[in-house]
């Protein structure tokens, strides 16, 4: 996943560099949380699963699954697409700590599909 971020400013980066760092250090606990997560449920990334992988260990609550597939109609998703969609949306699950896919998740994975 890529996400494109404005430059900060110098005197911005200079002025919070404490605050960045200890962001910083959160940001890597739970990235690396979410990697063990991830080995734990499936022995793999989810980057590396494939379709039958993801139907086997991505659970979306209900509302999840509504959401996903009235936006897959909208957005006349291909089915890679749609699979990629869960993918992205179970790493954000996964670093919220989240056992389920639930809307929230769904609607995020969008976002960053229609901002890349």
């Amino acid at each position: 996943m890529r996400i494109q971020l404005p430059r900060p400013s110098t005197p911005i980066l200079v002025k919070n560099t404490t605050t960045s760092t200890r962001e910083h250090q959160t940001a890597k606990e739970q990235i690396i949380a979410a990697m063990h997560r991830q080995i734990r449920r499936q022995n793999k990334y989810n980057s590396n699963l494939n379709p039958s992988e993801i139907t086997a260990h991505c659970r979306l609550s209900k509302t999840a699954e509504t959401y996903l597939e009235r936006a897959a109609n909208r957005y006349k998703l291909s089915v890679r697409s749609y699979f990629k969609l869960i993918k992205v949306a179970q790493t954000i699950a996964d670093l919220a700590g989240s056992p389920i896919i639930v809307e929230d998740f769904i609607s995020e994975a969008i976002n960053f599909r229609n901002h890349i």
